[in-house]
């Protein structure tokens, strides 16, 4: 079930790439367009959650807003459904996505662009958190 969730989400995220890159061709958005295109379904995240995020933001308004809030919107700025949060001491603070060693605060973030990385979601200093559910 999980892959014809993900290949779901990579159809819709290669439509919306295809209609915006059609309509606006010299953004440099073409090549990305053909990374996510070349690393295939292994672009979409394997994590639940990453997955949750991506078909919030994916279905979510037309082309234009979704590239955009893909491209723009770090993962404190998502509503508090689909932010992903962990327990920290007495308190909860928003988690960051980790791949190859680097930590990103923003959702496009969570596709592999290069078909291969996998991530995890974490605190600041790249060390692996387990999300909560508010």
């Amino acid at each position: 079930m999980a892959i014809d969730r993900r290949l779901k989400l990579y159809k819709v995220l290669i439509q919306h790439f295809e209609d915006f890159t059609g309509k606006y061709p010299m953004t440099g958005l073409s090549t990305i367009f053909k990374k996510i295109l070349d690393a295939g379904i292994n672009s979409i995240p394997n994590d639940k959650e990453a997955l949750n995020m991506l078909d919030f933001i994916l279905f979510n308004g037309d082309y234009a807003s979704v590239i955009q809030n893909l491209l723009n919107l770090r993962f404190s700025e998502l509503p508090s459904a689909v932010k992903p949060q962990y327990k920290y001491k007495n308190g909860i603070k928003v988690a960051f996505w980790t791949k190859a060693g680097k930590v990103y605060d923003k959702v496009f973030s969570l596709l592999n662009l290069d078909g291969e990385k996998r991530g995890y979601f974490s605190d600041e200093e790249g060390n692996k958190v387990e999300l909560i559910k508010l």
